[in-house]
């Protein structure tokens, strides 16, 4: 069986106009990433990621951390990418106006609580087909990419030993949940605990995914890195 070591990407600019660039906290997370890779002399044989620049960010920090002149992706997979959570986020509060959740999040529009707070009410609704059209994709359009995703990288298992793949939050629950049979609820629940850069350990073949660990972040836990664990 081939090892998969599946990253999120590093913090990305969660209040900029264009989310999908990292912040230069993000920059960092990446880089010791990689330095921690290099530490433990970790190397690949296969590299995948999302389309998104985030994803794209998150990998060249790694290459530098590991001291390598390339390190590119051999395949690119939309089933890694994100779904439009801003679009997704709109739908619910055009819906529910008046919701105590929306209403403080209108209160504060800088608070990223108050924002994670309607962004899992959203992922409810979005799951239960209970949003509003029109909509970037349905929740069973999203799974549906997810899993072809995941059959990419059992059909890279066939020829690759270690496979670095790097892609956003919703999309790795979605992969770990489809896998494990839970339920939307609980794949929302995943999806919102994974930390930026975290790596999440499976052993893969053409028939089976077996999680060995989950959202792990050894590069950040250690002195002086306290407050570089982050969510978004």
């Amino acid at each position: 069986m081939a090892e998969l070591l599946l990253v999120r990407h590093a913090q990305a600019s969660f209040h900029a106009a264009d989310y999908d660039c990292l912040s230069p906290l993000g920059e960092q997370q990446s880089l010791w990433l990689g330095e921690l890779f290099a530490a433990r002399g970790t190397a690949f044989d296969a590299v995948v990621t999302g389309t998104l620049r985030r994803h794209h960010q998150t990998l060249e920090g790694i290459r530098q951390g590991l001291g390598l002149d390339t390190l590119e992706p051999a395949l690119q997979v939309p089933g890694l990418d994100e779904y439009e959570f801003r679009a997704l986020v709109a739908a619910f509060e055009s819906m529910e106006p008046d919701h105590p959740l929306v209403r403080a999040r209108y209160a504060d529009l800088r608070d990223k609580s108050a924002f994670y707070r309607v962004l899992r009410l959203t992922l409810q609704a979005w799951a239960e087909d209970r949003l509003p059209g029109p909509l970037p994709e349905s929740w069973d359009a999203f799974r549906e990419r997810v899993d072809a995703a995941a059959t990419a990288l059992q059909e890279l298992s066939a020829h690759s030993s270690r496979i670095l793949a790097i892609g956003s939050g919703g999309a790795m629950a979605t992969l770990l949940g489809g896998r494990l049979g839970l339920s939307p609820a609980h794949i929302v629940d995943l999806n919102l605990q994974i930390r930026n850069t975290s790596l999440s350990h499976f052993f893969i073949n053409r028939e089976k995914f077996l999680l060995a660990s989950w959202n792990a972040v050894p590069h950040l836990e250690v002195e002086g890195r306290e407050t570089a664990i982050t969510y978004g």
